[in-house]
């Protein structure tokens, strides 16, 4: 057990290997979930191998090549020392998480599946869903949903009952169990070996969503006993666009690969081919070698320090969720565990939360603003934040980086930013305006997101609101992270939203719109006239689609 002060050496110590804080960021990145900083000897790796040592793999016979291939097959043999895969054989390297899920979706057939029925976890990522409702619907096959327990509370958690009726759902007409093995929203630990013992026990296939599991804890497929295990390297220190596909070598054999071409074969005619065993079998073409390298680097630091990445984040993780108890802030999921399990053992570091009494939308940007890097969203999970019967939600996620002082910067902006929302949302009125369109200079003399966010707030209030009877399909508009619902009634466009910023967006837009001549509203440039008025660049990529969909209604008079 390490002591107070041991463990914020340990933070510390584990902080000084990301170049991303040798520069003093100001930013507190609580985003890991994400996508994680990268360590040091990964960054370092990757640059000397692209400018001392790069050659192909697997082609070349000169010295050159052939070391470029050694290094790539060891890093093959240290992500199989990592989760102790049986033989480095059953590592298959492909771009992520999700390339891997389709590997195994689409290599499947009939022939190897007992059952007609597919379960999937409530709160998996859209990429342990999509593949499979791609296979059920190639195979005539149904999907089923391990369904969470509801919580007045807390919205949905995992409980012993929720565990007993999961294993009650895993029956002889199962085909495939696709879970996750730590939820990407709700942070929970799901029990994936009992989960994968009864898929066995029935002769189903078990695939394991190893995400969010692998940078903070310790991995053993053995142990899980599942029959695929998939991650990405970009969440657990190493870089984008490489992941792993690890299957038992027997599943691996009888999988069919989706990708071909160059380097997966032993033999090609005009008549056919003759696939090379795996795990090369799956890996056609040029591989990221430089991503392979880097993601070699990454697994021998998890390696060498899980546990000591496991008893900081625990701690750090029950740190920052009493602080924000001390806020009255609600966490989704951490009000019930299982019976036989304690908390800190049941949960890594992901906190999902909805303040009470305040935008959540406008927190998130306020968030932004004072250099707090969360995410706010539906986090590729749209079923589960359906479920928990919202919109979107913000979400922190932790590291082995992160330490008790970036959490109290978080929860003094946090406290910071509730108020001052609070505060805004008790204004009952426009300031005092010597002109019509006095708002319009209000917005461009605003210089920062504090200030231009006051006046949203307030134009918010002077948004034409579209009736509940009229927020329909019809009227509504697709791409916004919030519910966004536009019509025209009689002659005036009349909109609503869940979100107080986008209605006052949504304001601005249309009473620019109403005072433009009926011939100019299709030549206006309403994405340069945000930008005019310094909004553009507080849009998220998602809401950029959203409000380029509104601007698309504008034009067509709703």
């Amino acid at each position: 057990m390490h002591s107070q002060a041991e463990m914020i050496q340990l933070s510390l110590n584990f902080r000084k290997r990301f170049p991303f804080y040798h520069n003093a960021t100001p930013m507190v990145y609580l985003d890991s979930a994400a996508t994680t900083q990268k360590l040091d000897k990964v960054v370092s790796a990757v640059h000397d191998f692209s400018s001392k040592r790069n050659a192909s793999v697997h082609r070349g016979a000169y010295p050159l090549a052939n070391a470029a291939t050694k290094e790539y097959e060891r890093a093959r043999n240290e992500v199989a020392h990592l989760i102790s895969a049986n033989e480095a054989s059953e590592i298959v390297f492909t771009s992520g998480a999700t390339e891997s899920i389709n590997l195994i979706a689409n290599g499947l057939d009939k022939a190897q599946l007992n059952g007609n029925k597919i379960l999937i976890c409530e709160s998996e990522h859209h990429a342990n869903i999509l593949p499979w409702q791609a296979l059920a619907k190639r195979l005539g096959m149904q999907i089923s949903i391990l369904k969470l327990d509801r919580c007045r509370r807390s919205g949905l958690v995992f409980t012993e009952t929720t565990f007993q009726r999961w294993l009650s759902q895993i029956d002889d007409d199962t085909a495939i169990l696709a879970c996750a093995h730590v939820s990407n929203v709700l942070g929970v630990i799901y029990p994936v070996p009992s989960l994968c013992e009864q898929a066995s026990r029935v002769g189903a296939l078990s695939v394991i969503d190893g995400t969010q599991a692998v940078a903070h804890m310790l991995v053993n497929v053995q142990h899980i006993g599942c029959d695929f295990y998939v991650f990405s390297g970009h969440k657990m220190y190493a870089p984008t666009g490489v992941g792993v596909c690890w299957g038992k070598y027997e599943r691996l054999e009888a999988l069919s690969p989706s990708k071909l071409g160059g380097e997966m074969v032993s033999k090609v005619s005009f008549s056919g081919y003759t696939a090379q065993p795996p795990p090369l079998k799956f890996e056609a073409g040029t591989p990221n070698i430089l991503g392979v390298i880097g993601l070699r680097e990454a697994a021998r630091f998890i390696r060498e320090n899980t546990q000591d990445i496991q008893a900081h984040e625990t701690q750090l993780l029950g740190y920052t969720l009493a602080k924000l108890k001390a806020l009255s802030i609600n966490c989704f999921s951490y009000s019930s565990v299982r019976s036989d399990e304690r908390a800190e053992h049941s949960h890594i570091g992901i906190i999902s939360f909805v303040p009470i009494d305040v935008d959540s939308d406008a927190l998130a940007h306020s968030l932004y603003a004072k250099d707090i890097a969360l995410r706010y969203g539906q986090h590729c999970a749209m079923p589960l934040v359906d479920a928990l019967g919202m919109k979107a939600c913000l979400r922190i996620s932790l590291a082995c980086y992160n330490t008790q002082a970036d959490i109290d910067q978080f929860v003094d902006a946090l406290e910071r930013a509730i108020n001052e929302l609070k505060s805004l949302a008790n204004s009952d009125q426009l300031e005092p305006q010597d002109a019509e369109n006095a708002w319009e200079q209000h917005l461009k003399d605003a210089n920062n997101w504090s200030e231009k966010h006051r006046q949203l707030l307030l134009l918010s209030k002077q948004l034409p609101s579209l009736p509940n009877a009229l927020r329909n399909k019809d009227s509504e508009v697709h791409g916004c992270e919030a519910q966004v619902w536009l019509k025209k009634q009689g002659d005036t466009l009349c909109a609503h939203s869940d979100s107080k910023t986008v209605r006052g967006i949504l304001a601005v837009l249309l009473l620019k719109h109403q005072a433009l001549a009926s011939a100019d509203r299709k030549r206006f440039d309403y994405s340069q006239y945000l930008r005019e008025l310094g909004l553009e660049n507080y849009f998220s990529a998602g809401r950029k689609d959203g409000i380029r969909n509104i601007i698309n209604r504008l034009e067509q008079g709703a």
